[in-house]
């Protein structure tokens, strides 16, 4: 564990006694996303040390200026080496905001069209093209929006010396063991976040200019806004690392390899301060204001932070809305990091917070919403609820599980006096009740609402909760009372009982075809969650069962095919690769695969 008296040791720029006092009431008024009425406020140093974070930086941004920056704790803990001014660090997502403006710059220079086909630019890489994309085009404004239509991706980092090229980790070249970046849903029609999609725009970029991404967005991005630290470069040159912040485990521990790559530099590749890079949100400030043109014009940048085909979502950045101010900002996250920034678009307000340790999401929501108090943010920071007080009867009414839907449950449970909600791969969160049948939480927006029949008898939940990185569903959640001993079939699924569970899901399309639980979407999703898992039994079976309900989809006979080939069966793997190949003849991962395994 790192030393609590060096978690709150600092480092901080010089400022003036006006500032200072705004400093000490910010690191003094910390609040969760959710506000409890009577509970106090948080103390920065108190909230460094219980999310075991051991370094972290903040900007604040007020009237289209850096108003402070401070840095606070350790870039390593090892080392025992303080954040200072240059100290850079990994920004995971919010790596996609600097890169959509490096895009938006060429639109802006009339280089690319934001609806043009993105293939039409592409030359060593290209979008792989199937039923869907003959439907709608993979454009560049989609790619940027996150409706281009790419499977969803995870990032997958590397050791530094280990590094593939991107072009190997969009096709899933071995022996990386990734699904290959694929469209698997009709471009326009829906939001999935998608890293793929911007990896996409990275090669773009340098098919345009001509140069590496990292020399691209130095010439046009880093150099322009005076961002001398900041940089894209995959992995970090070594003079580059003395001055970068090392990664570090949710204990606080410095992580075995301290910083890992990712060749996804679109998606989550770059390094930078709290400075530098509010120095780039404000420069989209100025250009929203019409007082500025660097990198885009005023209507480029209006469209940057203004929702397209997916609301919830501008380029590179999400839309907060709260009452009737609408805010821009990022959570992002990449191997024993995470950094956030807030904005409001035409204001001149906003924060950065940028930490070094896998933990420190929920700090940086803290840091972000005691900001928006002190300085008196629009309709931001949160408004506190009464607790109330629940009877034990009624609490033990309420524990129970809950259906979400066909395949999914939610379960509340009591410990110590407390409810707790956790859902299927979700965290686990305290719930505290703001009336007889409504309960919030601090660490999500939204809130949960138990409904009872006529007998009092609760028979479902009301779920309305924001994700990790804070966003809203469109809609609340029905989740129906199990019985005890009930389980959906993903839980039967994982239990080993895998032939019952298939047969649940062909009963379900038999009987509700257009249930999303068994569409060929979900079904590519869940075997290809199976495969990253190294479940690789399950994935066979769910990835066989979509060919058997989708048996015109060349997209299904393609995952299944990958996942015989994980599982190292070649010749199953050759015949569903040329299955896929006979129904989509357009599919070039699967005629890359079959040249590949004829000659064996």
């Amino acid at each position: 564990m790192v030393p609590t008296i060096l978690l709150v040791a600092m480092i901080e720029c010089f400022h003036s006694s006006g500032e200072n006092t705004m400093i000490s009431r910010v690191e003094n008024n910390l609040l969760p996303p959710v506000l409890i009425e009577g509970e106090q406020p948080y103390n920065l140093h108190d909230r460094m040390a219980y999310y075991h974070v051991p370094g972290l930086s903040i900007a604040v941004i007020k009237d289209f200026e850096i108003e402070w920056v401070k840095h606070y704790g350790l870039r390593d803990a090892d080392l025992g080496e303080p954040v200072t001014d240059s100290t850079i660090f990994c920004v995971g997502s919010l790596s996609k905001a600097a890169a959509a403006a490096t895009i938006l710059h060429l639109v802006y220079l009339g280089r690319v069209g934001l609806d043009d086909n993105v293939n039409a630019y592409l030359k060593s890489w290209k979008v792989p093209e199937n039923e869907f994309t003959k439907k709608s085009a993979v454009t560049i404004r989609r790619l940027m929006n996150h409706s281009g239509g790419f499977a969803y991706s995870p990032p997958h980092v590397f050791p530094p010396t280990e590094m593939p090229t991107l072009l190997k980790y969009l096709n899933g070249e071995p022996p990386l063991n990734i699904p290959p970046a694929r469209i698997d849903y009709l471009p326009g029609s829906a939001f999935r976040y998608a890293n793929a999609g911007f990896s996409a725009l990275q090669i773009l970029a340098e098919d345009a200019s001509g140069q590496c991404y990292p020399d691209f967005a130095k010439a046009v991005l880093f150099d322009v806004l005076g961002m001398k630290y900041s940089t894209f470069e995959q992995p970090l040159p070594k003079e580059r690392e003395l001055s970068a912040s090392a990664g570090h485990n949710p204990d606080g521990t410095v992580q075995e390899i301290k910083r890992y790559a990712y060749p996804a530099l679109t998606a989550g590749g770059l390094w930078s301060t709290a400075e530098e890079y509010a120095k780039f949100v404000i420069e989209i400030q100025r250009t929203l204001r019409g007082k500025s043109n660097l990198i885009m014009s005023r209507e480029l940048a209006r469209q940057m932070t203004s929702p397209h085909e997916a609301k919830e979502y501008g380029f590179g950045v999400f839309m907060r809305y709260t009452d009737e101010v609408t805010y821009f900002g990022h959570i992002g996250d990449l191997r024993g990091f995470v950094a956030g920034f807030m904005a409001h678009p035409t204001d001149g307000y906003g924060a950065v917070v940028m930490t070094n340790s896998s933990s420190g999401i929920n700090l940086i929501r803290e840091i972000i919403s005691g900001i928006a108090k002190v300085y008196e943010w629009q309709t931001y920071p949160p408004k506190p609820y009464t607790r109330y007080k629940l009877e034990s009867n009624t609490m033990a009414e309420y524990a129970a599980r809950y259906r979400i839907d066909f395949d999914n449950a939610c379960t509340v449970y009591e410990e110590n006096g407390c409810l707790f909600y956790t859902a299927s791969e979700a965290d686990t969160f305290q719930l505290y009740p703001i009336s007889k049948d409504t309960l919030v939480s601090k660490e999500r927006l939204g809130r949960l609402v138990f409904v009872a029949d006529s007998g009092g008898k609760v028979v479902k939940c009301i779920t309305h909760f924001s994700d990790d990185i804070g966003r809203l569903p469109e809609k609340a959640i029905e989740a129906i009372r199990m019985a005890d001993g009930e389980r959906t079939p993903l839980e039967i699924l994982l239990s080993g009982e895998i032939d019952k569970a298939i047969e649940s899901y062909k009963a379900r399309k038999r009987d509700f075809a257009d249930d999303f639980t068994v569409s060929e979407g979900r079904l590519n999703s869940l075997g290809y969650r199976f495969l990253s898992q190294k479940r690789v039994t399950e994935a066979l079976a769910v990835l066989e069962l979509s060919t058997q309900l989708y048996p015109e989809s060349g997209n299904c006979w393609d995952s299944y095919a990958e996942a015989l080939l994980t599982a190292g069966k070649k010749e199953e793997a050759l015949r569903n690769y040329q299955k896929a190949l006979e129904l989509d003849p357009f599919n070039s991962n699967a005629a890359k695969w079959i040249g590949k395994l004829r000659p064996e």
